[in-house]
């Protein structure tokens, strides 16, 4: 039971890298209205992957891979707004902080 359990969440992990970087992919596309070449996509995706990061841990922490709790669809939803939520303001946060302070050489 316990093995099945992992397997389905690491299941939706899965779904979950696999969107992010496809929504990077579509963001570069519709960004610079081409494929991106392996450098742009390189470059951008070693970003992206903190955030990433980011992301699945704030996931985890409200609750959204707890395959075995049954919630209902507001507090469902309730979750996934708190957590896209935090997961943006954290992203803006980083991007802004952290990155803006590799542009400028601080």
């Amino acid at each position: 039971m316990k093995s099945s359990r992992r397997i389905r969440q690491f299941f939706l992990l899965c779904i979950d890298v696999g969107m992010f970087f496809l929504a990077l992919f579509l963001a570069l596309l519709l960004r610079n209205g081409l494929v991106p070449s392996l450098s742009t996509w390189n470059s951008h995706a070693a970003a992206f992957i903190v955030i990433f990061a980011g992301w699945i841990v704030i996931f985890y922490i409200a609750g959204l891979y707890d395959v075995e709790r049954n919630l209902a669809v507001f507090e469902f939803s309730s979750r996934l707004f708190w957590a896209v939520l935090i997961g943006i303001l954290t992203s803006v946060l980083y991007f802004y902080l952290v990155q803006g302070c590799r542009r400028t050489f601080c």
